[in-house]
């Protein structure tokens, strides 16, 4: 089985050479960040998704489950890749900010790769994503963020 804070990492470190993803942060790829379970200065992700930056995304390890790819068991990692976008203006027409990070997360090409980041092997040990699903999302303060939650399968059992 993989360390998922590896596959967490590789993902972190693909998403900050797509050119529109991190247009979107400002040029700032320190914006695009893990959020690594860590006792006791990490054990809150609630506080983590207040406290984030704006534009921000985070990426968070949320479980993993045994799949199949075949005839072969396999694990299957689970990931939530939240947004928050950055101010925009009334007239951005048609508006960046979600809609984009979105089509980053699915269709960017990470700088000199070729491959939109949907056929981009992440890690090693792991096939690429899943098709995944994204959905609005809201925190304690009633501020609406986007959540995408994407999944990796292993290769094989390690």
């Amino acid at each position: 089985m993989v360390n998922a804070s590896e596959i967490a990492n590789s993902l972190r470190d693909l998403l900050r050479t797509v050119p529109d993803l991190l247009a979107d942060m400002g040029d700032d790829s320190e914006r695009i960040f893990c959020y690594h379970d860590r006792y006791p200065a990490n054990v809150n992700l609630s506080q983590a998704i207040h406290d984030m930056p704006s534009p921000g995304v985070m990426i968070v390890w949320q479980g993993r489950s045994l799949g199949s790819f075949g005839s072969l068991e396999v694990f299957k990692h689970r990931f939530s890749v939240i947004f928050r976008a950055g101010e925009s203006s009334l007239q951005d027409d048609p508006p960046r900010g979600y809609y984009t990070m979105d089509k980053a997360l699915w269709d960017g090409i990470p700088g000199g790769a070729g491959l939109p980041m949907k056929y981009q092997a992440v890690h090693a040990s792991c096939h690429p994503m899943d098709p995944y699903s994204i959905s609005r999302q809201t925190d304690a303060e009633g501020v609406d963020y986007w959540e995408a939650q994407i999944s990796f399968t292993e290769v094989g059992d390690e």
